[in-house]
C-alpha cells in the first residue's frame, strides 16, 4: 500500500465531480493512475460542525484538505469519536478523489527536504531555526502565523512550511 503526496495546494474532485482542495503533503492511499489523473482514497478526520476541513488526525489541526458541502455528503464514515481535549465529536472519513498526476509525488523525502529547507532559509533570519519537535502540531499554527510577516514567504510556502512542521511536531512522533 504505497502512498502518493500532493506537492502543493491543488484542486481535486470526488467521484461526483465535487471539489476537494488538497493541501501540501496530503496523502492518497490505494491510488492508481488513469491517464493524466491519479485516483485514490483521501483519509482524515472532521470535527463536527466544521466539516469543511479535513484534518490528518483527531484533535490535531493539521489540514489535509478543504471539502465543499456537496463533497462532504459523500464521505465514507469509518467511525465517530468524542474527543475530550476539543470537547467535540470527530468523524474519521474516507473520500474517493482524483487529481492531476503531475501535482502528486511518491517521493516524500524530497517533499520533506523542501519543508526543512523553508524552515532553514526563512526562519533563521532572526533566530536559529527551531526544530519541528519543539512545539505541538496545534501550537505551530500560531507560531508560524506570528512570524510569517517577517519573511518573504509566499502563501503557498507558508502553507507548506506549517504542515511540514506540524507533521513532525513533538506530539506526532511515530506517525
Amino acid at each position: 500500500g504505497s502512498t502518493i503526496f500532493a506537492t502543493e495546494m491543488v484542486k481535486a474532485t470526488n467521484d461526483k465531480g465535487n471539489e476537494v482542495r488538497l493541501m501540501p503533503y496530503a496523502e492518497l492511499m490505494q491510488w492508481k493512475v488513469n491517464g493524466d489523473q491519479v485516483q485514490g482514497t483521501l483519509h482524515g478526520w472532521q470535527q463536527s460542525g466544521a466539516e469543511s476541513v479535513l484534518y490528518l488526525d483527531l484533535g490535531k489541526r493539521i489540514t489535509v484538505a478543504l471539502v465543499d458541502e456537496e463533497t462532504r455528503n459523500h464521505a465514507q464514515v469509518l467511525q465517530i469519536k468524542q474527543d475530550d481535549v476539543t470537547d467535540s465529536e470527530w468523524k474519521e472519513v474516507n473520500f474517493a478523489v482524483q487529481v492531476t498526476k503531475e501535482k502528486m509525488s511518491s517521493d516524500l523525502t524530497a517533499l520533506e527536504q523542501y519543508g526543512n529547507q523553508l524552515n532553514q532559509t526563512h526562519c533563521s533570519g532572526c533566530h536559529a531555526a527551531i526544530g519541528a519537535d519543539h512545539y505541538t502540531a496545534n501550537q505551530w499554527i500560531g507560531v508560524v502565523n506570528s512570524m510569517k510577516d517577517r519573511t518573504s514567504m509566499t502563501k503557498d510556502e507558508v502553507r507548506a512550511l506549517t504542515i511540514y512542521l506540524q507533521r513532525h511536531a513533538k506530539d506526532m512522533s511515530g506517525k
